[in-house]
């Protein structure tokens, strides 16, 4: 604020006026603005985070998996929860 005086003062402003001036142009927005912070993805700052919670899972991961399940059986754990479920993963992927 003291900085903000400073810059009025030096260059022969009204604060006090400057300030309701902006108040006013501000509340004439108010539902604009509470309708663009609605529209705006909850709990990330990336706009595509929104989009990519409901997509299916990442076809590029089911493909790393099939190939390292292929390359190296029992890679995760055979028999365990982990690896039953990605074979269930690799076998629902790659049903006709």
């Amino acid at each position: 604020m003291v900085t903000l005086a400073a810059l009025c003062l030096a260059n022969d402003l009204d604060m006090h006026a400057a300030g309701w001036v902006e108040l006013n142009r501000i509340w004439g927005k108010v539902e604009a603005i509470r309708i663009k912070q609605a529209a705006k993805p909850k709990h990330s700052p990336l706009p595509a985070a929104a989009a990519s919670t409901s997509a299916p899972a990442a076809p590029n991961l089911l493909a790393a998996l099939i190939a390292a399940e292929g390359l190296m059986p029992g890679t995760f754990a055979e028999g365990g929860t982990v690896h039953k479920q990605v074979l269930a993963a690799i076998a629902e992927a790659t049903r006709p």
